[in-house]
């Protein structure tokens, strides 16, 4: 296989895994301005939790589906996928079945709320690599002031519960606004159980299946000791470039 076909195969897995890893659900790794920090507003009132939901990407390129293990603590953000369970993307199957072999079929990014780091985790590769470089705390140390304004839109059910639907704006201290449409629970405390947005040319639906209340393991948010840190994810990518080349068909 050409190694341009196999630093395409890698590309893959760090752009999907990039969809997911900073504030949870920004679709570009950071490249929405202001969404990380109004994401962290909408569960400001929750110090942790666990879950599942059903994200789907669209609007620059194929569609894509693909289902999220999530969890929070005081702001960090985890984000689990298994890539070869994606639908919609235009991938090739053997170019998912050769990240599986390679090691990079399941991936983990966790975002930390101190200074907006965050880092792209393989399991496989017993490997993790910076994504998203730290910044200095504010003033203080105090988490940039947001506003929140909400219209109502009225009630409309989501997987069986009933749901305030509400347009969320969201500008936080130095940060573009962010604009969302939230669904929120009634029951518990308004939580928000379906969210969209659309931003520059992205559009992103995420819909919660599980959701649990209560601090997760810290052990979640910590980085394995025993795995190799690498200085960015094109870093990673060379330094596995032969496990790739192993697992290309016909190698």
């Amino acid at each position: 296989m050409k190694l341009k076909s196999i630093a395409s195969a890698f590309s893959v897995a760090v752009a999907l895994m990039a969809a997911t890893a900073n504030g949870q659900f920004a679709p570009s790794g950071g490249d929405v301005p202001g969404l990380e920090q109004a994401m962290r507003k909408l569960f400001e009132k929750v110090d942790g939790f666990t879950g599942t939901a059903n994200m789907t990407i669209s609007g620059q390129g194929p569609n894509v589906k693909l289902t999220v293990d999530m969890a929070m603590l005081n702001g960090d953000a985890r984000t689990e996928v298994d890539l070869t369970k994606m639908e919609g993307a235009a991938i090739p199957p053997q170019m998912i079945s050769q990240l599986k072999a390679a090691g990079m079929d399941k991936a983990v990014t966790i975002n930390y709320a101190k200074d907006g780091s965050s880092v792209i985790i393989y399991p496989g590769l017993k490997s993790y690599a910076e994504v998203t470089p730290g910044k200095p705390a504010p003033a203080g140390g105090n988490s940039p002031e947001c506003k929140v304004e909400k219209t109502p839109l009225g009630a409309e059910d989501v997987g069986g519960k009933s749901c305030d639907k509400n347009t969320v704006k969201v500008k936080c201290e130095g940060q573009p606004e962010v604009v969302l449409t939230v669904w929120s629970d009634k029951a518990r405390k308004d939580l928000p159980v379906k969210l969209s947005t659309t931003q520059e040319g992205v559009s992103m639906t995420i819909e919660f299946t599980q959701f649990t209340e209560g601090k997760p393991d810290a052990k979640l948010f910590a980085l394995p000791s025993e795995y190799k840190k690498y200085a960015s994810a094109q870093e990673l990518m060379m330094a596995n470039m032969q496990k790739l080349m192993q697992a290309a068909p016909g190698q």
